[in-house]
């Protein structure tokens, strides 16, 4: 009797990708975005979906996350939520300055999740506006 919760990409109000975008963004200052894929999900959307299987009572394993993107297509989409200068998104193809080693993909299936939670937890559109929040 218990959920085993998978995710990737999730975000909040510590420095992390889309945070960096949009505050880079906001300020007129270029940035490099790799085109690596991930599931980026805002901390908000992922404990709502949590909570939710846990009313459900849902038991088992399963994947909590964005859809998946890459991480210069999702700049792009913070840029335009945001009215903010896309042309200050840069694609690159190499990952520098990051901290950790990060896999070209580390995106989930998320499937499983879709069928059973029937909000938009998942979309690029329904997390971005938690970076405004920030």
């Amino acid at each position: 009797n218990s959920i085993i919760i998978r995710t990737s990409g999730v975000f909040g109000n510590k420095m992390n990708f889309p945070l960096f975008v949009y505050r880079n963004l906001k300020e007129g200052r270029e940035i490099r975005a790799i085109e690596s894929f991930y599931s980026p999900i805002s901390a908000g959307n992922l404990a709502r979906a949590s909570v939710e299987l846990n009313n459900m009572h849902y038991n088992g394993l399963i994947n909590i996350s964005g859809e998946r993107i890459s991480r210069y297509e999702f700049a792009i989409k913070i840029a335009r939520h945001f009215n903010l200068d896309e042309n200050l998104v840069k694609r690159s193809t190499e990952i520098s300055g990051g901290r950790a080693r990060r896999p070209l993909d580390s995106s989930l299936c998320i499937d499983k999740a879709k069928n059973i939670i029937k909000w938009d937890f998942h979309s690029a559109e329904s997390n971005i506006p938690y970076i405004g929040e920030i």
